[in-house]
């Protein structure tokens, strides 16, 4: 069987559809009846979704690429040593995460009362698994790819 690509019509007043208005081409599944090809061209599901993989995989390639690029772009040395940076709310959320795991609790200052200033309690917990695994320098640099994979796995 083969299916035809076809321009969407513009929606009549009964119909609820709200695919028609939502795509700009839709999948005309009725058989076409005849090899030759129209004034629509003739594409098959298979082709389709082979395009929509490729382009996925690339723009997915693309991203990794520019993220690995700013993760290495936005790190420093500092006496030999290579220090990478979170910005804003990470970074407030990693000093919590420090000093959790040091023992001291969920506090921004150790010895003062502790003060929810991070957004997100599971964050944290990742960040504190990422220190505890990879250390205080290198544990900036595991959280940075863990969210880079978390965005691609949930960009799936």
């Amino acid at each position: 069987k083969r299916f035809r690509l076809t321009q969407a019509q513009e929606p009549r007043a009964e119909d609820t559809s709200h695919t028609r208005q939502a795509l700009p081409f839709v999948l005309d599944l009725a058989h076409t009846g005849s090899d030759e090809m129209t004034s629509t061209q003739t594409l098959s599901l298979s082709t389709l979704r082979t395009a929509r993989a490729l382009l996925y995989g690339l723009l997915l390639s693309a991203y990794l690429l520019w993220s690995l690029t700013f993760i290495q772009r936005s790190s420093f040395e500092v006496e030999g040593q290579r220090m990478y940076a979170l910005f804003e709310d990470s970074m407030i959320s990693m000093r919590y995460a420090w000093n959790f795991v040091q023992g001291h609790g969920l506090v921004w200052n150790v010895g003062e009362a502790p003060v929810e200033g991070y957004t997100n309690f599971l964050w944290v917990l990742v960040m504190a698994s990422q220190i505890v695994l990879f250390g205080r320098l290198n544990g900036v640099l595991a959280v940075q790819i863990v969210g880079m994979l978390i965005l691609c796995a949930n960009a799936s």
